[in-house]
């Protein structure tokens, strides 16, 4: 016999199907189904009435039972077949099977089949277990009782799709991930892991600004929801994704002396001694990067409040470069601050800041090298 909670209650036997629609019924057999032993005539009463259980309460819960019984007699679940009577109440026989526990088991299986290295049993798994999940308990029960089942549920449902999203990237079918874990971060939007999974399917498939956008909305979602920042594993993948390592104070450029750049380096000197703001522009593959990193290791030691090193490159926008900032810096931006005031509070705090912004200007022409504003904040 199995027992199906989810979008209904029905029970299905050898001989056939029967759907239990009584109110009594339906909350008695769901109660059975779902309790982890034998429940006290008591307990049951609680799930049925709740305060308004009725004077005489113990022969109407016999009389639930005996006709559920009675329902349930042509598919072979009469008598102790489905409900058994326990010296204090009743239980589920232990023959049942409920399709609420398959789930949670099959999220489990999933999970260890994606860790073990077994991504094509991982994914078959986690789509059975999505489809199985993806009724609702009891809608029209609203019950204190239910609360704990329903998380329980809406945690696997998201977990299998996270499952689903990983397995997906893994065997190389990038559309269908990034599909399953956008649908993982609609169903919880304050799970990270989902955007994680999300994050790491768009810049699987090239799309970093894809990305980068996903890793700003799961950054507002959390301030305005919750007041918090991403934590280490997100921000850690998002500085992945925009091409550097977490907490590098530097890109690390060829080793080897610069040749035949002394009077750039030269202006470039006198540009961050008098300016707040150095660019070096130029067409692309000229060297202005590792003129950059040059001047860098020339004048770091100068600099108390250390270097910064963001790669601007990949951005569409300003506002993913703030993003990348705020999140190079290790910054905590709340729901009514604004990017740009926290990076500027930041900066003005520290001591003389090299910050170095690769990329920020690739539309140069063919204007020959020039220092006019690295980047500077004094």
């Amino acid at each position: 016999m199995e027992v199906r909670l989810l979008g209904g209650v029905v029970v299905d036997g050898d001989a056939g199907s029967r759907s239990i629609d009584a109110p009594l019924a339906r909350r008695c057999l769901g109660a059975l189904a779902l309790s982890s032993g034998p429940m006290s005539i008591d307990a049951i009463a609680e799930v049925l009435w709740g305060e308004a259980v009725p004077a005489n309460w113990k022969q109407s819960l016999r009389n639930v039972v005996a006709k559920l019984r009675f329902q349930l007699e042509p598919i072979g679940g009469g008598g102790d077949g489905v409900v058994v009577t326990t010296p204090t109440g009743y239980r589920l026989a232990a023959g049942c099977v409920v399709d609420v526990h398959r789930g949670l088991a099959a999220a489990d299986d999933a999970d260890e089949s994606l860790i073990s290295g077994d991504p094509d049993r991982a994914l078959d798994l986690a789509l059975a277990g999505i489809d199985r999940l993806g009724q609702p308990l009891f809608p029209d029960v609203d019950a204190g009782w239910m609360t704990g089942y329903r998380t329980r549920l809406e945690w696997a449902r998201t977990r299998l799709m996270q499952v689903a999203a990983a397995a997906s990237r893994s065997i190389g079918r990038l559309p269908q991930a990034i599909d399953l874990a956008a649908r993982a971060v609609a169903d919880n939007p304050l799970n990270e892991q989902s955007y994680r999974e999300l994050m790491t399917a768009h810049a699987a498939s090239g799309d970093r600004a894809a990305a980068l956008r996903i890793y700003e909305s799961c950054r507002r979602t959390l301030a305005g929801e919750l007041g918090i920042s991403p934590d280490r594993a997100t921000t850690d993948l998002h500085l992945e994704i925009l091409g550097r390592e977490p907490e590098r104070p530097a890109r690390h450029c060829p080793t080897g002396q610069l040749f035949g750049r002394e009077d750039e380096l030269a202006a470039l000197r006198r540009g961050v001694a008098g300016e707040v703001l150095v660019s070096i522009v130029g067409p692309g593959g000229i060297g202005k990067s590792r003129l950059a990193a040059e001047f860098a290791d020339d004048v770091g030691n100068g600099f108390d409040g250390a270097r910064t090193f963001v790669d601007a490159q990949a951005m569409r926008d300003g506002s993913q470069l703030l993003t990348a900032l705020t999140s190079t810096l290790g910054l905590r931006v709340g729901p009514d601050e604004a990017p740009i005031e926290a990076v500027v509070g930041e900066l003005s705090g520290r001591g003389p800041t090299l910050l170095m912004l690769d990329g920020i200007d690739d539309r140069a022409g063919d204007a020959p090298i020039a220092a006019s504003p690295v980047s500077a904040g004094r």
